[in-house]
Protein backbone atom coordinates (compact mmCIF):
# COMPACT_ATOMS: atom_id res chain seq x y z
CA UNK A 1 0.00 0.00 0.00
CA UNK A 2 1.03 3.56 -0.65
CA UNK A 3 -0.15 6.56 1.30
CA UNK A 4 -1.77 9.29 -0.80
CA UNK A 5 -1.04 13.01 -0.39
CA UNK A 6 -3.91 13.49 2.07
CA UNK A 7 -2.98 10.44 4.19
CA UNK A 8 -5.38 7.98 2.50
CA UNK A 9 -4.18 4.49 1.70
CA UNK A 10 -4.11 3.55 -2.00
CA UNK A 11 -3.85 -0.15 -2.87
CA UNK A 12 -1.59 -0.41 -5.91
CA UNK A 13 -2.16 -4.17 -6.27
CA UNK A 14 0.33 -6.61 -7.71
CA UNK A 15 0.99 -6.85 -11.44
CA UNK A 16 2.44 -10.03 -12.94
CA UNK A 17 5.02 -8.78 -15.45
CA UNK A 18 5.08 -12.17 -17.18
CA UNK A 19 1.40 -12.13 -18.20
CA UNK A 20 0.99 -12.60 -21.95
CA UNK A 21 -1.80 -10.10 -22.52
CA UNK A 22 -1.38 -7.75 -25.44
CA UNK A 23 -1.50 -4.17 -24.21
CA UNK A 24 -3.56 -2.94 -27.17
CA UNK A 25 -6.06 -5.80 -27.03
CA UNK A 26 -9.19 -5.26 -24.94
CA UNK A 27 -9.77 -7.97 -22.34
CA UNK A 28 -12.31 -10.58 -23.42
CA UNK A 29 -14.02 -12.67 -20.72
CA UNK A 30 -13.35 -16.42 -20.78
CA UNK A 31 -15.75 -18.26 -23.07
CA UNK A 32 -16.38 -15.19 -25.24
CA UNK A 33 -14.99 -15.11 -28.79
CA UNK A 34 -13.20 -11.90 -29.82
CA UNK A 35 -14.68 -11.32 -33.28
CA UNK A 36 -12.27 -8.44 -33.96
CA UNK A 37 -9.16 -10.60 -33.67
CA UNK A 38 -7.25 -11.30 -36.89
CA UNK A 39 -5.16 -14.05 -35.30
CA UNK A 40 -6.64 -17.53 -35.47
CA UNK A 41 -3.83 -19.00 -33.44
CA UNK A 42 -0.81 -17.62 -31.65
CA UNK A 43 2.34 -19.25 -30.39
CA UNK A 44 2.34 -20.32 -26.74
CA UNK A 45 4.78 -19.19 -24.07
CA UNK A 46 8.24 -20.70 -24.53
CA UNK A 47 7.86 -21.15 -28.30
CA UNK A 48 10.29 -19.57 -30.76
CA UNK A 49 9.61 -19.34 -34.50
CA UNK A 50 12.65 -19.65 -36.76
CA UNK A 51 13.32 -18.21 -40.23
CA UNK A 52 12.46 -21.59 -41.83
CA UNK A 53 9.02 -21.31 -40.13
CA UNK A 54 9.76 -24.18 -37.74
CA UNK A 55 8.97 -23.61 -34.06
CA UNK A 56 10.97 -24.78 -31.05
CA UNK A 57 9.12 -25.28 -27.77
CA UNK A 58 11.09 -25.35 -24.52
CA UNK A 59 9.60 -28.01 -22.26
CA UNK A 60 8.88 -26.92 -18.70
CA UNK A 61 9.38 -30.52 -17.59
CA UNK A 62 12.14 -32.24 -19.59
CA UNK A 63 11.52 -35.83 -20.70
CA UNK A 64 14.11 -38.57 -20.10
CA UNK A 65 13.98 -42.27 -20.89
CA UNK A 66 15.96 -45.13 -22.38
CA UNK A 67 15.22 -46.63 -25.77
CA UNK A 68 16.47 -49.73 -27.51
CA UNK A 69 16.93 -50.27 -31.23
CA UNK A 70 15.63 -53.64 -32.40
CA UNK A 71 18.13 -53.58 -35.28
CA UNK A 72 21.33 -52.91 -33.33
CA UNK A 73 20.17 -53.87 -29.85
CA UNK A 74 21.80 -50.65 -28.63
CA UNK A 75 20.38 -49.04 -25.48
CA UNK A 76 20.28 -45.23 -25.66
CA UNK A 77 19.51 -42.72 -22.91
CA UNK A 78 17.49 -39.82 -24.29
CA UNK A 79 16.63 -36.43 -22.78
CA UNK A 80 14.44 -33.81 -24.37
CA UNK A 81 14.45 -30.24 -23.05
CA UNK A 82 12.72 -28.93 -26.16
CA UNK A 83 10.88 -30.13 -29.26
CA UNK A 84 11.17 -28.64 -32.72
CA UNK A 85 7.99 -28.60 -34.81
CA UNK A 86 7.78 -28.15 -38.58
CA UNK A 87 4.82 -27.15 -40.70
CA UNK A 88 2.63 -29.99 -41.95
CA UNK A 89 1.90 -30.86 -45.58
CA UNK A 90 -0.90 -32.78 -47.30
CA UNK A 91 0.77 -36.16 -46.85
CA UNK A 92 1.03 -35.49 -43.11
CA UNK A 93 -2.63 -34.44 -42.95
CA UNK A 94 -3.65 -37.70 -44.66
CA UNK A 95 -1.49 -39.73 -42.27
CA UNK A 96 -2.98 -37.93 -39.25
CA UNK A 97 -6.57 -38.31 -40.47
CA UNK A 98 -6.08 -42.04 -41.13
CA UNK A 99 -4.69 -42.70 -37.63
CA UNK A 100 -6.97 -44.12 -34.95
CA UNK A 101 -8.69 -41.31 -33.09
CA UNK A 102 -6.90 -42.18 -29.83
CA UNK A 103 -3.47 -41.76 -31.46
CA UNK A 104 -4.03 -38.79 -33.79
CA UNK A 105 -2.32 -36.24 -31.55
CA UNK A 106 0.75 -38.48 -31.21
CA UNK A 107 0.86 -38.98 -34.98
CA UNK A 108 0.51 -35.21 -35.50
CA UNK A 109 3.38 -34.61 -33.07
CA UNK A 110 5.51 -37.26 -34.81
CA UNK A 111 4.84 -35.81 -38.27
CA UNK A 112 5.50 -32.25 -37.16
CA UNK A 113 8.67 -33.04 -35.18
CA UNK A 114 9.88 -35.36 -37.96
CA UNK A 115 10.42 -38.19 -35.47
CA UNK A 116 9.40 -41.80 -35.92
CA UNK A 117 6.15 -42.71 -34.21
CA UNK A 118 7.76 -45.09 -31.70
CA UNK A 119 10.11 -42.43 -30.41
CA UNK A 120 7.36 -39.78 -30.27
CA UNK A 121 5.11 -42.23 -28.43
CA UNK A 122 7.83 -42.62 -25.77
CA UNK A 123 8.23 -38.86 -25.45
CA UNK A 124 4.50 -38.08 -25.46
CA UNK A 125 3.66 -40.65 -22.78
CA UNK A 126 6.20 -39.05 -20.44
CA UNK A 127 5.38 -35.40 -21.20
CA UNK A 128 3.76 -33.12 -18.67
CA UNK A 129 0.18 -32.28 -19.66
CA UNK A 130 0.93 -28.53 -19.74
CA UNK A 131 3.80 -29.14 -22.20
CA UNK A 132 1.51 -31.30 -24.36
CA UNK A 133 -1.05 -28.50 -24.44
CA UNK A 134 1.54 -25.88 -25.42
CA UNK A 135 2.96 -28.14 -28.16
CA UNK A 136 -0.57 -28.74 -29.43
CA UNK A 137 -0.99 -24.98 -29.74
CA UNK A 138 2.01 -24.90 -32.09
CA UNK A 139 0.25 -27.34 -34.42
CA UNK A 140 -2.91 -25.20 -34.15
CA UNK A 141 -0.73 -22.20 -35.05
CA UNK A 142 0.47 -24.02 -38.19
CA UNK A 143 -3.11 -24.85 -39.15
CA UNK A 144 -4.43 -21.41 -38.26
CA UNK A 145 -3.30 -18.11 -39.66
CA UNK A 146 0.37 -18.68 -38.94
CA UNK A 147 2.81 -15.92 -39.82
CA UNK A 148 1.65 -13.46 -42.47
CA UNK A 149 3.73 -14.03 -45.63
CA UNK A 150 2.14 -11.53 -47.99
CA UNK A 151 1.10 -14.25 -50.46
Amino acid sequence: MKTGSKGTNVDLGVVNEDDEIAIDAPAVPEGVVNEDSDDIATLPRGAVEHADRSVTVALDTPVSFQSKSQRSGELTTRRYDELKFHRLNGLHMTEISMAAEATRIKVAFACSTRMNKGLMNGIYERMDAADIERCGKVIEYFLGSGRKTGR
